[in-house]
């Protein structure tokens, strides 16, 4: 069995070495989309992409963001497989590589053995059935994501930024009625292992048994929610862009902040370094995507890919507007005319490549959209014509995808019209407008729309 009971009878020394200068490799995981609606969860993705911001623009060398989009919901094997992706850069190219795992979604336990996971989107079921229907190997253990950086031989912290709750009637019952007395002989034993009393911190946002709600970003004026770790992450980043791993574990663990509460770990550090570093330079950050779901739930594709991500909002030289509507009964516009700008709500640009451009849009309360463009080659001022739905196009043909507010389309066709387009000198784009029409899934009633992107 592994150190954890040992270490639960033991004193670890502290004993702080000189902080060391190494390379940061992380791992930022938002769910905000789900297969199960009762499960979408505002600001996940928000939380992640600012936490794998953080960790870039402070000196980390490498990392992945992985959120989840319309029709495309990160599973436990995307998580995974991102994992092994970011080991991977570590062992290629890192020098005494230190790993960052984030994560912020739903959370659920079994309170037997404070036994923690974490809900992917392709998730299924409910915190109140976990026990009875064994659903536990769809979710993603805190022990198997632990065991995943610690064969590998690199330091790590584990940020949770979720809920630990769970029904603990339920499951009392449940065990006691299998296992009757044992339960009390060895639940204690196994609740200290599930405390990762080891030289990884593993922090959570609560304490096992209770539920926890993402709360207002400590910077942005509207309406922005994060994580309540990432919260404290970015507020401590704020105040010294030269952080020590001992020094963000106690940001993190202490009432410092009056929004949240106290992160919770069992860390009983015998090593330190830098992990905030605002002298290095940005590192390299990969915006990945999860996999792409039918409407039965079967794994299709993954989506990976190297973007240029900019952020636009009110305060920000540049402009994001995009206006659309449709007939009555039409599904993705519900018969409204919709009106969305950077002018009051932030908009994320991903430019994924020449080809393709994302805006995603999300006000962190009751809609999110992404609006999605793509052309075989390079756009260009023209019509485009046979569009067809952005990412399942057929090869040659020009993408659209229209989705947002829990409604998206499985077949899309239309045209659009680029009537301005500009590049930087790296081939960027700085300045798009383009007139659209979208049918979905063969529905006769389009939404029509326009939209216009600067950068200044």
């Amino acid at each position: 069995m592994r150190q954890f009971i040992l270490l639960a009878f033991c004193i670890l020394k502290i004993s702080f070495l000189h902080s060391q200068d190494r390379d940061v490799y992380f791992l930022s995981v938002g769910i905000s989309k789900s297969v199960n609606p009762t499960n979408k969860i505002g600001g996940a993705n928000y939380s992640a992409r600012e936490m794998a911001k953080l960790f870039q623009e402070n000196g980390a060398k490498y990392g992945i963001s992985l959120v989840s989009r319309e029709g495309e919901i990160v599973t436990k094997s995307d998580i995974f497989l991102n994992i092994n992706k970011l080991l991977e850069a570590a062992k290629n190219t890192g020098n005494e590589p230190f790993i960052i795992y984030y994560f912020c979604g739903h959370g659920i336990s079994e309170n037997f053995g404070y036994s923690h996971f974490s809900v992917p989107g392709d998730f299924t079921g409910t915190s109140k059935n976990i026990i009875e229907n064994d659903f536990t190997d769809e979710l993603v253990s805190t022990a198997e994501i632990f065991d995943a950086f610690d064969v590998s031989g690199y330091d790590f912290m584990m940020l949770l930024d979720n809920c630990y709750a769970q029904d603990s009637s339920e499951v009392m019952n449940d065990y006691q009625s299998t296992i009757g007395q044992l339960y009390s002989d060895v639940s204690d034993i196994v609740k200290v292992m599930n405390q990762f009393r080891e030289p990884h911190p593993v922090i959570f946002s609560t304490v096992p048994g209770t539920s926890v709600k993402n709360v207002e970003h400590p910077f942005k004026e509207y309406a922005l929610s994060v994580g309540p770790l990432a919260r404290r992450s970015l507020l401590a980043a704020r105040n010294s862009t030269d952080l020590n791993l001992s020094e963000l574990v106690k940001h993190l663990t202490e009432g410092q902040d009056s929004k949240t509460n106290p992160g919770v770990t069992y860390w009983d550090p015998d090593y330190d370094l830098r992990i905030i570093n605002g002298n290095k330079p940005k590192g390299i950050l990969v915006q990945n995507k999860g996999t792409s779901i039918s409407s039965d739930y079967e794994i299709e594709n993954f989506g990976s890919v190297l973007s240029n991500t900019t952020e636009l909002d009110k305060r920000t030289n540049g402009l994001f507007e995009i206006s659309f509507s449709g007939p009555q009964d039409e599904w993705v516009s519900d018969g409204k005319n919709h009106i969305y700008s950077s002018k009051t709500k932030t908009v994320t640009v991903e430019q994924n490549s020449l080809s393709e451009i994302v805006f995603l849009y999300d006000d962190f309360g009751d809609e999110d959209w992404d609006f999605e463009f793509s052309v075989p080659e390079k756009f260009a001022v023209k019509s485009y014509r046979n569009v067809q739905r952005n990412g399942f196009q057929d090869e040659g043909n020009p993408g659209i995808s229209i989705s947002g507010d829990g409604r998206g389309c499985g077949d899309i066709s239309g045209k659009f019209t680029v009537k301005k387009v500009s590049y930087d000198g790296s081939d960027k784009i700085t300045e798009l407008e383009i007139d659209f029409t979208q049918y979905c899934d063969g529905d006769k009633k389009p939404i029509t729309g326009s939209l216009k992107f600067k950068l200044d």
